[in-house]
């Protein structure tokens, strides 16, 4: 049950206009509603909560699923990826590389699952599959000559770049 208390005062000042008047809304007002119920009856964000790749270097982890999408600021082609650690922790994490994880994932729903094109797949589509990382991520650091946005020259620098893998179990797949 939703009540109304005494409309409040703003002023929107972005556009130094005057001041609007509009209505708060108290879903749970303090008098009739305690924080248990409140609690219990609120509603939830739901997702796993983002992890950094570089937490999972040498973590080993469970990949129980992906989902492909394109960065709105400059349509790179992304991975989420969702995991769980052997505890039962729920992460997810992100990969835009051309090598890294996310090259690896795609090759993985391509071979051994039979997607022939992930990629193509809506924004809000997941690939469900259980995909062992046994000894987690590991990393590679480099210099990256990239060039200067905005430059009509041509011109370019150079910055540390970092290429995250899902490692392997290291046994060689002829010896399996």
């Amino acid at each position: 049950m939703a009540t109304r208390s005494k409309p409040a005062t703003v002023t929107d000042v972005a556009s130094e206009s005057e001041p609007v008047e509009i209505d708060v809304v108290s879903a749970y007002p303090e008098e009739t509603v305690g924080w248990e119920e409140a609690w219990n009856s609120a509603d939830e964000i739901e997702g796993a909560e983002p992890t950094d790749k570089a937490e999972l270097i040498d973590v080993p982890h469970l990949i129980t699923g992906a989902r492909f999408f394109r960065q709105r600021s400059n349509g790179a082609s992304m991975v989420e990826l969702e995991a769980r650690t052997r505890d039962g922790e729920v992460f997810s994490y992100q990969d835009s590389s051309t090598t890294g994880v996310r090259a690896q994932v795609i090759q993985y729903l391509q071979e051994l699952i039979g997607v022939t094109d992930p990629l193509s797949a809506s924004d809000d589509h997941w690939f469900n599959f259980a995909l062992k990382a046994p000894r987690g991520l590991r990393v590679s650091a480099y210099e990256a000559t990239v060039p200067v946005k905005g430059s009509k020259t041509g011109a370019t620098v150079t910055r540390a770049a970092k290429t995250y893998y899902i490692r392997s179990n290291g046994v060689r797949a002829s010896q399996r």
